[in-house]
C-alpha cells in the first residue's frame, strides 16, 4: 500500500508543471474518458472508507460550489481514500477524493468547503486537463504495440478510439506520437499544479464560497495556516529556509 501511495504521489506530483493553456481541446466526452481511466487506477491502488455520513457532507458541498464556477453544467462525485494522509485532489470529469486524515484534521464545514473549492477550481480552470497534456511522452510506434493496445484491450475500449486518446489525437499509430504516462498525471494531481496554478485555484476558491453566500472564505485561510503549523514543527528551524514554506506563505 505504501509503496503504491509513494508511486501515486510520483505520478500526481507530475502534473504540477501544467502550462497556462491546453496543448488541444478536449471534448467533454473525451475529458469524462480520461477521468474514468484515472479513477479506475486509483481504484487500484487505494482503498475507500465506507463512510454515509461523511460522503454525505462532501457531496453536499460540492453540490452547493458547482453552480458558481467557469463550468457549472459540470457534475461532481466524491470519494474517501482510506488513508491518515491529508490531502484531497480533482480529476478531470469531476471525481473528486479527499482522505480520512483530511477530514480528521478540519474543524468545521468552512475549512472542508474551503479545500473542496480549491481543488473543484482545478478542474473548472482546466488545470487537471493542462497537467494531463503534460503526461505524455514521444515514443516510437512501436509503442503502439506495447503501449496503447494493450491498454485498450484491458479496459474493453477500440483501439482507434484509445490511440485518438493516448495518443494525442493522431488518428494513425504508424508514426512517432505521445501517449500519456498516467503515473506522472496521477503525481501531479496529489502534489499540486505548480505556483502559478496554486495561486488561481486560491482566489477562485474564495470566489466561489463568497457566491455560494453559504461558506465562509476565512475556512481556506484557517486551514492552511492549520496545517502550516503543523509542517513547521515537524521539520523544525530551518523550515524558514525552505522552498515549501515560502510558497506557503504566498498562498496566505
Amino acid at each position: 500500500m505504501r509503496r503504491c501511495f509513494a508511486g501515486l504521489v510520483v505520478l500526481l506530483a507530475t502534473v504540477a508543471a501544467a502550462n497556462s493553456a491546453l496543448a488541444r481541446h478536449y471534448s467533454s466526452k473525451e475529458e469524462q474518458e480520461i477521468g474514468r481511466y484515472a479513477a479506475a487506477e486509483i481504484k487500484r491502488e487505494y482503498r475507500f472508507l465506507k463512510a454515509p455520513e461523511q460522503l454525505n457532507r462532501v457531496a453536499g458541498i460540492l453540490k452547493s460550489i458547482a453552480p458558481v464556477t467557469q463550468r457549472p453544467a459540470l457534475a461532481y462525485s466524491a470519494k474517501i481514500l482510506d488513508t491518515d494522509d491529508v490531502t484531497a485532489f480533482c480529476l478531470p470529469g469531476g471525481y473528486v477524493y479527499v482522505s480520512k486524515g483530511l477530514l480528521e484534521r478540519v474543524e468545521t464545514d468552512d475549512e472542508l468547503a474551503g479545500v473542496l473549492a480549491h481543488e473543484v477550481a482545478h478542474n473548472a480552470l482546466q488545470h487537471t486537463l493542462e497537467a494531463y497534456d503534460k503526461a505524455f511522452h514521444h515514443r516510437l510506434p512501436i509503442n503502439w504495440l506495447f503501449g496503447v493496445l494493450p491498454v485498450a484491450d484491458r479496459d474493453g475500449m477500440d483501439p482507434e478510439v484509445a490511440w485518438r486518446m493516448y495518443g494525442g489525437g493522431s488518428a494513425s499509430p504508424c508514426r512517432a506520437d505521445r501517449v500519456p504516462d498516467y503515473e506522472v498525471f496521477l503525481a501531479n494531481a496529489l502534489q499540486g499544479y505548480g505556483r502559478k496554478a496554486e495561486l488561481e485555484a486560491d482566489h477562485a476558491a474564495v470566489v466561489y464560497l463568497v457566491k455560494t453566500q453559504r461558506w465562509n472564505p476565512a475556512g481556506l485561510l484557517q486551514l492552511m495556516e492549520s496545517l502550516d503549523r503543523v509542517r513547521q514543527r515537524r521539520l523544525g528551524f530551518f523550515v524558514s529556509a525552505l522552498h515549501v514554506h515560502a510558497a506557503t506563505q504566498e498562498r496566505l
